[in-house]
């Protein structure tokens, strides 16, 4: 069994608006950056996972826009940071310059020996606004196909429409069109957002998705044998199986019937919503390998009324960041309860509020052997009035 001891996603969205350098125009060696800095003599970093759309995508495709096409721009949205609405543009650059934007990572990746997957997301929710600029005319043109929006993570696509679902294979099978003889893997990011059925219909929807990641394994074993290279199908999922049930996705007959090679189990946002039951997994999933993914959110804290809006972006968002002692704590965990790796989601993102990512512990969680040991008792808070008394505590 390849040896995958840290598995990193990148967004590909903080590499392509050029989250270092957002003052200048984004360039094949700033691109190669962004691997260059997880891939350090020393990192344990062995996979690295590169998403490569979010509604729209991040390479030429002649399924879905690509973002920076004419009418597809995140310059003209108006819930994007300035200092992202960079992201077509750049895109635009360097494919005028006979660039393809997720080649060079790929590419950079490749050349410094990690394994590469590239990582869709399978129904992503970010920006659904009627008039946004950065979903599909798919999406747009049929609102009988989606879920409800008043449901959790609702109002992206409903998966029981078999439109939407030939929708999806065709945006995955042009990917493996593109990039199948250069990559190792598929991953299918099933956290990005877990909302594919209507309330109520969730149960219905096990069959179905496990139908999907059929035909999705057919499409990789085609591309396989077409490219006489080995392709590997992933999938990220709830960190409960309950919670993978509630929500349609059936891991334990993806295991079972041979469609996917290795499991990360995942939180949503934030390593406070709850424990990643390894254990669970693992009584029924005995063959395959399981990752526990650590998300750079801690507290899984929100403001509860007015009052803690008002203070939340000043006094709270600042403490909501996954510090190196947590990060550490996750990491023992995990290593204890048998996870056979690390997989970090958006561990980049502090960038986005001005602090960089702690890359020395790339070089440490990895192996139990080599953690640094946590310093003193930590607790996860649930509320906002919690997480302001532990905050005034440490300061003491």
């Amino acid at each position: 069994m390849r040896q995958r001891r840290i598995l990193y996603n990148s967004d590909g969205w903080n590499i392509f608006f050029n989250a270092v350098h957002p003052d200048r125009p984004l360039s094949a060696q700033d691109v190669g950056g962004y691997v260059k800095e997880v891939a350090f003599s020393g990192s344990q970093v062995d996979t690295f996972i590169l998403c490569v759309n979010a509604g729209l995508a991040y390479y030429p495709s002649r399924v879905i826009p690509m973002y920076g096409q004419e009418g597809y721009d995140p310059k003209d949205a108006v819930d994007v940071p300035a200092s992202q609405k960079l992201l077509g543009e750049n895109l635009r650059r360097l494919l005028a310059d006979g660039l393809d934007p997720v080649g060079l990572v790929i590419d950079q990746a490749r050349e410094l020996g990690l394994e590469v997957i590239l990582s869709y997301r399978m129904n992503d929710a970010h920006h659904l606004d009627e008039d946004t600029p950065m979903m599909p005319p798919f999406w747009r043109e049929h609102p009988q196909w989606r879920t409800d929006r008043n449901a959790r993570f609702g109002g992206a696509y409903d998966y029981a429409v078999p439109q939407v679902r030939r929708f999806m294979l065709d945006q995955l099978a042009e990917v493996l069109d593109r990039y199948g003889h250069k990559i190792d893997g598929l991953e299918l990011d099933w956290m990005r957002f877990p909302r594919y059925f209507n309330p109520g219909c969730e149960s219905q929807g096990l069959a179905i998705l496990t139908e999907f990641t059929r035909e999705v394994k057919k499409l990789i074993d085609q591309t396989a044998a077409a490219r006489r290279r080995k392709l590997l199908l992933t999938a990220r999922v709830w960190h409960r199986p309950d919670f993978c049930l509630r929500d349609g996705f059936d891991v334990f007959a993806w295991a079972e019937q041979g469609l996917i090679d290795f499991l990360t189990i995942s939180r949503f946002l934030r390593n406070g919503e709850g424990t990643l039951d390894v254990a669970a997994f693992r009584s029924q999933i005995t063959s395959l390998p399981i990752y526990g993914a650590i998300e750079v959110g801690s507290h899984n804290v929100w403001p509860a009324n007015a009052d803690e809006r008002a203070i939340y972006d000043e006094r709270v968002r600042p403490h909501l960041l996954a510090t190196p002692d947590q990060y550490r704590r996750e990491s023992l965990r995990l290593w204890n309860d048998g996870a056979d790796g690390i997989y970090l989601f958006n561990f980049f993102c502090p960038r986005e509020t001005g602090i960089e990512p702690d890359f020395s512990l790339l070089a440490e969680l990895g192996d139990p052997r080599t953690i640094k040991k946590p310093s003193g008792e930590f607790a996860y808070c649930t509320s906002v009035s919690q997480l302001l008394s532990q905050v005034e505590a440490q300061k003491e």
